[in-house]
């Protein structure tokens, strides 16, 4: 997505349609080139790659910073979350897909069904049950393998 700079102040829009709301004295043309928006005094901002980050932190958008050769870039700022929080809302989650795993093989418990691999049945059950013990719970989990 295209995001463009207003020289005069250091407006940022991210859209044509919001570039043409913001200069209403200004008739653009259908295909925008570099040079018509250097001549109204507005830079494209050149799409960045988000940062790497960690479970623990979330690259939020900063504004446009100007390299040294004048072009201007998406810049992006770490903020770091709070580890409790992540850890729990992970946990919560991967819970609720093991709760959905274990039902969906409820039926192969119930007494009036005798099946070949019941052994198995147990064993993946007893290893869903089994996941929060893990020791890379909650972020880095080991599935079983469903029979």
């Amino acid at each position: 997505m295209a995001e463009y700079r207003r020289r005069s102040d250091g407006l940022l829009v991210d859209s044509v349609h919001a570039l043409k709301t913001a200069s209403p004295n200004v008739s653009f043309p259908d295909d925008l080139k570099e040079a018509t928006l250097n001549g109204v005094g507005w830079d494209v901002v050149q799409e960045e790659s988000k940062p790497t980050t960690t479970v623990y932190q979330q690259a939020v958008r900063n504004g446009a910073v100007q390299d040294d050769i004048g072009r201007w870039k998406q810049s992006y700022e770490l903020k770091t979350l709070d580890k409790t929080t992540v850890d729990n809302e992970k946990a919560v989650e991967i819970r609720n897909e093991r709760d959905l795993l274990l039902k969906e093989t409820d039926w192969t418990q119930s007494r009036d069904v005798t099946l070949s691999n019941d052994a198995d049945y147990k064993t993946y059950r007893e290893n869903l049950r089994n996941l929060p013990t893990q020791s890379g719970f909650p972020h880095n989990v080991v599935w079983p393998t469903k029979p």
